[in-house]
């Protein structure tokens, strides 16, 4: 079984995050663009775009949560064919 150290896994990560990509990342992000559009314009086969997401959550890039354009998964309303899903039958 293979264990993690976090202190290794953020040194890890810390290194990945050069300054030069860092501010890259943080302005791309800023003009609105999506982690997915950054690595698959600029970065296609160096950089995932999960590790974008990983570095946003872990507040290694400057940037506020606002700058993603979908703030979680949406659920989708299920059907109920006219019956109300609320309080207990009677």
């Amino acid at each position: 079984m293979h264990v993690i150290d976090p202190i290794n896994l953020i040194v890890e990560l810390n290194q990945k995050c050069t300054p030069e990509l860092k501010q890259v990342v943080q302005k791309k992000l800023r003009d609105t663009w999506s982690p997915e559009q950054i690595v698959s314009r600029l970065y296609q086969g160096q950089l995932s775009f999960k590790t974008i997401y990983r570095w946003i959550y872990d507040s290694l890039l400057e940037v506020p949560m606002t700058v993603l354009r979908q703030k979680g998964k949406h659920q989708k309303s299920r059907e109920t064919k006219g019956r109300f899903n609320i309080g207990t039958t009677i």
